[in-house]
C-alpha cells in the first residue's frame, strides 16, 4: 500500500488585527477631579468645568455631535502636552487632540464622552528658517498660516480654502484644496514633526528619523500621537493668481454632458488649473483658480467652455492672499483663538476614477429628482473637484509613498446637508446623502472607490471607515499603531486599531509559549480532508497568506480513487485547497486593506508533452515529480488569469525553491532517495 502522505498546511497569518477598544481606558475609569488635580500639579493650563472657557472649548463645530470631556487641557508648550498625556495615562483616560476643532464628526473630543481633550489652538506660532522651510505649532489655523508665511517672506503652502480649519488635522489626513493640482496636498510638503507619544515621551520624526511613524503621520496622523509642531517646505507665493467663476443653468441632460466634459478636462487640464463644481437644488456653479494670468486661464478653459456652451462669469487676476480671500466665504483670513463657527450638518464623501455615462446619469438623476420634489428637503449640496489626473500634483506620488492612499483617483466628491440651528438633524437626511453616494457606487466594485478622511462620515463603522479611508495601506498602519500606541489611548470611532498577533497553542509539544501558530494536519491524498480543512480556514477572521508547499515523489505508479497519486496530491488537491481558500483571502483583502498571497511551490521543467507523458502506462516515475509540478505551474497560471489581483485583491504566486533540504523522497529508495 502506498504510504499515506501527512503534510502540514502552513497558514501564515502574519498580521491579525483585533478591534480592541483598549478596555483599560474606560471613559470614567478615574475621577475627573483626580485628572484636573494632576494637570494642575504639572502646571498644565486647563479649563474649569462650567466656566466660560469650558463652554467655549467644548462647543463643537458640528452641533449634531456633542460630547462631554473628562477634562480640557489648554497647553501653550510641548512640555504641557507631554505632561497632559502622562496625566491621562495615570488616570486611565483616553486622550484626544483638538486642533482647529473643525472635525465633521467631533473627533477632536474623542467621538465619545469622557476623554481628556487637549485643545491646541493656543499654540499657533509660525516661523520661517533660512532654508525656506517653516515650523508651525499644531494649533494654527490655515488662514493664519497663510497670512504669516506671506508676510515673513512671500512664502506659501498648499492647503484648503476655509481659513478656520486647523493645520494639524488638515495636514495629517491629506490637506486637499484649490492649490492641490498645482502644488500637491498639504502633507506632500510635510517634512518633519515633533510628536508626543502615547507613553508621554516626545520624539522628532522625519523620513530619516523614525520613518515608519512619519509615513503613518502623512495620512492617518491623529491615531499615532499628538503632533505639537509640524515642519513644512514652503514655496514662493505666486505673484499672479486668477480666481474665476462660471455660472451655469443646466437641465438634467446638460448636467450629464457637462459632467462628462468635466471628467475629460480633468485628464487634460494643465497643472496650473484647479476647479470644482457646486451643485445644489438652487443651481450649479463652477469655481476655481488658475495659477497664472487671465490669458492662461482662457487658453486652459476654451475647449471645455465650448463643450458645455458656457463662459467665464467672473475672473480677477490678483495676488496669493487675495486669491485665498476669494474662497474664504466672507471670513477674515487671519483667524486665531477663539473660533466661533458652528453648524448642524451631515457630510460624506467619495473618491473615484472617471465615471461611465450610465454612472453619471445615475448621479445626475438622483440629484435632479430630489431638487424637483417639492416635498423633499433642499439644503444639500455637492462639491465635485477636479482632483487627480496625469497633470495633477496629487498623482505624482504612489499610493504607498505615504499613508494617504488615494493617489490614483480622478474626482473628489463632498456631499453635505444642513439641519436646524438648534442642533436637530432629521433622520431622512442620512438616507438622502447615502442615496446620492450610492447612485455612483452601486455599480462599482469595492476597490473602485474610497473616501476622504478629512470629510469624515460620522455614520460609518470603524472597520468600514478605515478600509475606505486607507485602502491597501491599512495593514501597515495597524502594525505601526501596535508599535507606537498598542493600548489605543488615542482612540476615536474611526481611528487605526493596533494589530494584534493571533495567539494559538501548539497542537503538540511545547505549550509554554502563548504567541505561536496552531498546526493543522492535512492529507492531500484525500479530497475529503481538503474539504474539511477548508471549512476550518473559512472560520478564520483573516488570512494573510496561504503557502502550499507539499508534494510527493514515488518510485511506482499508484492510483487513488482512479487518479494517479502524484497528480492528485501535487496538482488536484493543492489547487482545490487554493480555490477553497480564495473567498476568505479575498474578504481579508477587502476588510483589512492588505494584499493576501496565494502561493504554490512548483518547478519549470518540461519533458515533452505533459499529457502524453502522463498517459503512458510504461512511463518512468523518475521524472514524474517535476512533471506534475509543471502541471501545477500551468494550473496556477490559469487561476491567476481567471482571478486577477485587480478583481480579487489577492496575489497568486508560484515559487521555485531551487536546491534545498527536503524529505520529499523519504519513501523512495535508490538514486531517487538520495
Amino acid at each position: 500500500m502506498a504510504p499515506r502522505l501527512q503534510s502540514v498546511l502552513l497558514l501564515l497569518i502574519s498580521l491579525y488585527s483585533a478591534l480592541s477598544l483598549g478596555s483599560q481606558y474606560s471613559p470614567y475609569s478615574s475621577s475627573q477631579n483626580a485628572l484636573t488635580t494632576c494637570l494642575a500639579a504639572a502646571s498644565v493650563p486647563y479649563a474649569s468645568r462650567n466656566s466660560a472657557q469650558w463652554t467655549q472649548d467644548t462647543k463643537p463645530y458640528n452641533l449634531r455631535l456633542t460630547y462631554t470631556p473628562a477634562a480640557v487641557a489648554i497647553p501653550t508648550t510641548t512640555k504641557h502636552i507631554q505632561a497632559a498625556v502622562r496625566c491621562g495615562n495615570k488616570n486611565g483616560v483616553r486622550i484626544s487632540a483638538k486642533g482647529g476643532g473643525h472635525s465633521y464628526a467631533s473627533f477632536g473630543y474623542g467621538g465619545e464622552d469622557g476623554h481628556l481633550v487637549i485643545v491646541l489652538d493656543a499654540m499657533d506660532k509660525v516661523t520661517l528658517n533660512k532654508h525656506m522651510s517653516c515650523n508651525i505649532q499644531a494649533g494654527a489655523r490655515l488662514g493664519h498660516v497663510a497670512y504669516e508665511l506671506f508676510n515673513l517672506d512671500h512664502r506659501a503652502l498648499s492647503h484648503g480654502s476655509c481659513p478656520g480649519v486647523g493645520i494639524s488635522g488638515h495636514a495629517l489626513h491629506g490637506g486637499y484644496g484649490l492649490a492641490s493640482r498645482t502644488y500637491g496636498l498639504t502633507l506632500d510638503n510635510f517634512i518633519g514633526a515633533t510628536v508626543v507619544l502615547a507613553n508621554g515621551s516626545t520624539v522628532y520624526t522625519a523620513v530619516w528619523e523614525r520613518p515608519n511613524l512619519f509615513w503613518a503621520l502623512r495620512g492617518a496622523g491623529s491615531s499615532f500621537g499628538i503632533v505639537a509642531e509640524l515642519d513644512f517646505m514652503t514655496f514662493k507665493a505666486p505673484e499672479t493668481v486668477t480666481p474665476y467663476t462660471i455660472e451655469l443653468d443646466w437641465d438634467e441632460d446638460d448636467a450629464v454632458e457637462g459632467l462628462l466634459a468635466l471628467q475629460k478636462l480633468a485628464t487634460e487640464a494643465p497643472r496650473e488649473l484647479n476647479m470644482q463644481i457646486y451643485m445644489a437644488p438652487t443651481g450649479q456653479t463652477i469655481q476655481g483658480v488658475y495659477y497664472g494670468d487671465r490669458d492662461g486661464l482662457n487658453a486652459a478653459l476654451r475647449p471645455f467652455l465650448g463643450e458645455i456652451n458656457a463662459q467665464i462669469s467672473k475672473a480677477n487676476t490678483t495676488g496669493w492672499l487675495e486669491g485665498l480671500e476669494y474662497f474664504a466665504d466672507g471670513q477674515a483670513l487671519d483667524q486665531r483663538r477663539p473660533y466661533n463657527s458652528h453648524s448642524t450638518f451631515y457630510k460624506t464623501s467619495l473618491l473615484t476614477n472617471a465615471l461611465t455615462r450610465s454612472q453619471v446619469k445615475s448621479l445626475v438623476g438622483a440629484l435632479f429628482d430630489n431638487a424637483k420634489d417639492p416635498s423633499a428637503r433642499h439644503s444639500w449640496y455637492l462639491l465635485l473637484d477636479l482632483y487627480g489626473g496625469p497633470n495633477s500634483a496629487v498623482s505624482d506620488k504612489a499610493p504607498s509613498d505615504t499613508a494617504y492612499v488615494h493617489r490614483d483617483k480622478l474626482l473628489l466628491y463632498q456631499f453635505s446637508d444642513r439641519g436646524s440651528s438648534n442642533g436637530e438633524y432629521p433622520e431622512e437626511g442620512f438616507n438622502l446623502l447615502k442615496g446620492f453616494q450610492g447612485s455612483v457606487t452601486s455599480s462599482m466594485d469595492d476597490g473602485e472607490w474610497g473616501m476622504y478622511a478629512n470629510y469624515l462620515d460620522s455614520e460609518l463603522d470603524g472597520e468600514t471607515a478605515a478600509r475606505l479611508y486607507y485602502g491597501e495601506n491599512l495593514g501597515r498602519l495597524r502594525r505601526i499603531k501596535a508599535e507606537y500606541d498598542p493600548d489605543d489611548i488615542f482612540w476615536n470611532p474611526q481611528g487605526i486599531r493596533p494589530a494584534k498577533p493571533l495567539k494559538f497553542p501548539f497542537v503538540e509539544g511545547d505549550r509554554s509559549r502563548s504567541e505561536v501558530c496552531e498546526v493543522w494536519k492535512l492529507d492531500l491524498a484525500s479530497f475529503d480532508s481538503v474539504e474539511s480543512l477548508s471549512k476550518k480556514t473559512n472560520t478564520l477572521e483573516r488570512i494573510d497568506a496561504l503557502i502550499e508547499n507539499a508534494g510527493v515523489a514515488l518510485v511506482d505508479k499508484t492510483l487513488l480513487e482512479g487518479i494517479e497519486m502524484s497528480v492528485k496530491i501535487n496538482v488536484l488537491a493543492t489547487m482545490l485547497l487554493g480555490i477553497r481558500a480564495l473567498p476568505r483571502l479575498q474578504e481579508s483583502a477587502r476588510a483589512s486593506g492588505i494584499k493576501p498571497r496565494l502561493v504554490s511551490v512548483a518547478v519549470e521543467k518540461l519533458d515533452g508533452d505533459i499529457f502524453e507523458a502522463l498517459s503512458r502506462e510504461d512511463a518512468s516515475m523518475a521524472g514524474r515529480y517535476p512533471l506534475t509540478k509543471l502541471l501545477q505551474f500551468y494550473a496556477a497560471q490559469q487561476m491567476a488569469s481567471l482571478y486577477p489581483i485587480s478583481e480579487t485583491g489577492v496575489v497568486t504566486n508560484i515559487l521555485n525553491p531551487g536546491l534545498c533540504t527536503t524529505e520529499l523522497n523519504r519513501s523512495s529508495g535508490g538514486l531517487l532517495g538520495l
